[in-house]
C-alpha cells in the first residue's frame, strides 16, 4: 500500500487541537425516517424531501484524543471519504488553515487493528477515487475482503462490486 503514502502530504496529530477552534468537521451523515443512511451529498442528490430527514449529524470523531488528520494532495471527495469510514475536517488554524483533511472515524474501536484498518480505509478511498492507479489494495483484497467490506459505512455492495471489477 505504498502508493497511499504518495497521496498523503502530511499526517497531523490531533493531540492539543480543539474542535471548533482549530478544525471543524464538514462530513455529515443523514438518516431518513425510514432509517436509510446517506452522506449529506448523497442525500442532496437523492431527490428526497428534507421532510424525510430523521437526523443529520457530523461524522464522529474517534473515541481517542490521539488520532491523525491526513492532508491529501488532491481535493477531498467528502461523500466518498465518508462512505469509506473517513471523516473530513476543514483546518482553521496554523499553516494548513483552509485545507481539508481526512481522519479514520473508527479509531479506538479495535486497538489491535486500528493502524491496519486506518491504512486500508485510506487505500479504499484512494483506490475508488483513482481506479486506474493500483493503490496496493489488490494485493490484500482476496484474503481480507471481509475486513475491507466492514470498513465501508455506506453503499458497501456498490463499492465491493467496483473493487471486484478492478481486481478481477
Amino acid at each position: 500500500m505504498k502508493k497511499v503514502n504518495s497521496y498523503v502530504v502530511q499526517a497531523l496529530n490531533s493531540k492539543g487541537l480543539v474542535k471548533g477552534k482549530d478544525f471543524k468537521v464538514v462530513s455529515k451523515v443523514v438518516v431518513t425516517q425510514s432509517f436509510d443512511a446517506y452522506t449529506l451529498e448523497g442525500f442532496n442528490k437523492s431527490g428526497l424531501s428534507e421532510s424525510t430527514i430523521l437526523e443529520t449529524s457530523n461524522t464522529p470523531l474517534p473515541d481517542t484524543k490521539d488520532f491523525t488528520f491526513y492532508l491529501i494532495n488532491e481535493d477531498v471527495d467528502v461523500s466518498l471519504a465518508t462512505e469509506c469510514s473517513l471523516g473530513v475536517v476543514k483546518l482553521l488554524t496554523g499553516e494548513h488553515a483552509g485545507k481539508f483533511a481526512v481522519y479514520f472515524v473508527l479509531k479506538g474501536t479495535d486497538d489491535e487493528w486500528d493502524e491496519i484498518d486506518e491504512v486500508i480505509a485510506l487505500g479504499m478511498y484512494l483506490q475508488l477515487k483513482y481506479p486506474n492507479i493500483d493503490m496496493g489494495l489488490s494485493k490484500i483484497y482476496d484474503e481480507h475482503m471481509d475486513l475491507i467490506e466492514s470498513l465501508f459505512i455506506l453503499n458497501t455492495n456498490k463499492y465491493i462490486a467496483t473493487l471486484e471489477k478492478l481486481f478481477n
